[in-house]
């Protein structure tokens, strides 16, 4: 999602990158009360990171992509960036479009009903 949102808020809308963090980052965590343990960079807060290259264009390929899904929507679509890493909690996850970490190093974040902003709660499968 995030090379199609750049290539088409930044590259093509001339949005400002701050603008682009705002909606794929602080906002959702907003609205899914994990802000600001998430969303945010700042002492305290976890540290996931995407580093892209500006200058290296790429195709969609659902082939590509790191998901159990066999299609992208997106596919065949030429953008004008490419996510080369990605660090979560400080440890890198993906380098040069590859994935470095084992299954299952995600944390699951429980919220309570009061922080969702009208969300219904998400329950985490035991």
């Amino acid at each position: 999602m995030l090379p199609v949102i750049y290539d088409e808020m930044v590259v093509r809308r001339g949005r400002p990158l701050t603008e682009l963090a705002a909606v794929l980052a602080t906002n959702p965590a907003k609205i899914y009360g994990l802000y600001p343990r998430k969303g945010v960079l700042q002492v305290g807060s976890d540290a996931d990171i995407v580093v892209v290259d500006p200058a290296r264009p790429t195709v969609i390929r659902a082939a590509g992509q790191h998901t159990r899904a066999t299609y992208s929507l997106y596919e065949g679509r030429t953008v004008a960036a490419t996510p080369t890493r990605t660090f979560v909690r400080g440890r890198a996850v993906l380098a040069d479009g590859e994935l470095v970490q084992e299954p299952g190093y995600g944390t699951f974040l429980p919220r309570r009903p009061e922080d969702l902003g009208g969300l219904p709660p998400v329950s985490h499968p035991a």
